[in-house]
């Protein structure tokens, strides 16, 4: 086999492990995209480095990212703010499927923009809003605040 065609083995057995670890933590299809085709170039042009040693980096290089975004947006980091503008009232949560109020950081990655929770940001009777409070994203009683 020559050295391109085992690239572009490997590059399919690391896309495909790449793949399973951004769809377990909820990471765009786009950005998947993005690091594979990174990878596939990366692969070609070091075809002459031994299969293992790049299986290795990949290897190490997907970890690395894996961890980054589970801790950068766990649990209590999805509703950290500083500021009222840090905070997001709105669409559904991919991870819990629970309505999402939270940081913005957190809502362009893992919320369904789409979906609606009637009464939930807002409430029933137009009387909430979100705010951040104790750098915590949360929804209070617009009388509350005033």
């Amino acid at each position: 086999m020559n050295n391109i065609l085992k690239s572009i083995i490997i590059g399919a057995l690391i896309s495909l492990l790449i793949f399973g670890a951004f769809l377990f933590t909820g990471i765009g299809i786009l950005l998947f995209l993005i690091i594979a085709a990174i990878i596939f170039v990366i692969l070609f042009f070091l075809s002459l480095i031994k299969n293992i040693i790049k299986i290795a980096i990949i290897v190490g290089l997907i970890a690395i990212l894996f961890f980054y975004f589970n801790s950068t947006f766990s649990g209590k980091n999805k509703i950290s703010c500083n500021m009222d503008k840090d905070c997001i009232c709105g669409g559904v949560d991919i991870k819990t499927g629970s309505c999402f109020i939270g940081n913005k950081n957190y809502y362009n990655l893992y919320v369904n923009k789409k979906a609606y929770c009637p009464d939930f940001c807002n409430g029933i009777a137009n009387n909430l809003e979100t705010m951040c409070i104790k750098n915590k994203c949360l929804t209070v009683s617009k009388n509350q605040t005033k």
